[in-house]
């Protein structure tokens, strides 16, 4: 059976060199490893390997003395083995307002966890973000952090609280380099399911660094209308310490979408 460090050693690219950061090493591992155990994983264990996802869209026109046109999507794949886990997640926005676009916004996240003992877990987590209205070109973000379950067996009531450090990149609108800086992370994610039909998740996620930090908020209520149909009501919220020029500090934004969980 391949393990992930066969994998590592055998693949030739050109950043695979002595240069590569320990940081870049330990997230590359991560996700080779929840690759090959799927791949390779003997049929007896099969079984044990879980998936699942959904896909959401929602969106909003408006005609008359103006035309606006609003569109949102989002997509979830979730995989777990064992003690290993690995989510990605995808979510885009644009609004146009008489043909002519004044939003557009994309941010994509891959997450490692392996749960250890004493209810505690190590992550990895790779970020990218697009937000030229708000004054980023593009942003990537690469964390490894710890994470404590506070009540692992509760299946109603889930909280995590979550420290971690690492290195973001940021391409800002109007500027001609790129800004690299050191972050630190923390976060709180809930999720409470009083009933199978209906699930409440909220977060708070801090991240730090040397000139730009921000705070993110996030709330969501899924109800399965029948499944795998799902209704997603959702509220997201974005402070920067330092926006771009011209810029105000906090973004916001409301949605309704439809769902296809699998």
């Amino acid at each position: 059976m391949h393990t992930a460090l066969d994998l590592l050693k055998t693949l030739d690219l050109p950043w695979f060199t002595a240069s590569l950061s320990p940081m870049k090493k330990i997230i590359l591992l991560c996700c080779l490893v929840f690759t090959s155990t799927a791949v390779w994983a003997d049929d007896a264990t099969v079984s044990e390997h879980q998936y699942a996802g959904k896909v959401a869209l929602g969106g909003l026109k408006t005609t008359g003395n103006t035309t606006v046109e609003t569109f949102d999507s989002q997509l979830e794949l979730n995989y777990s083995y064992q003690s290993w886990a690995v989510d990605l997640s995808f979510q885009g926005e644009q609004t146009s307002d008489d043909g002519t676009l004044i939003a557009d916004y994309y941010e994509a996240n891959l997450k490692g966890i392996y749960n250890a003992a004493w209810q505690t877990y190590a992550f990895a987590l790779l970020n990218y973000r697009e937000d030229f209205f708000g004054g980023i070109h593009a942003e990537t973000s690469k964390l490894i952090g710890l994470g404590y379950h506070i009540f692992p067996a509760d299946n109603i009531f889930t909280a995590d609280l979550e420290i971690g450090t690492g290195q973001r990149q940021t391409d800002k609108v109007n500027k001609n380099k790129l800004d690299v800086d050191p972050i630190s992370h923390g976060a709180i994610i809930m999720r409470y399911q009083p009933v199978a039909e209906h699930t409440f998740k909220a977060s708070i996620t801090v991240e730090d660094g040397n000139d730009d930090s921000f705070i993110k908020k996030e709330l969501s209520w899924t109800h399965t209308l029948f499944a795998p149909f799902e209704i997603d009501f959702s509220y997201a919220e974005r402070t920067l310490t330092a926006p771009a020029f011209g810029k105000t500090g906090t973004d916001s934004s409301t949605s309704i979408k439809l769902g296809y969980a699998f």
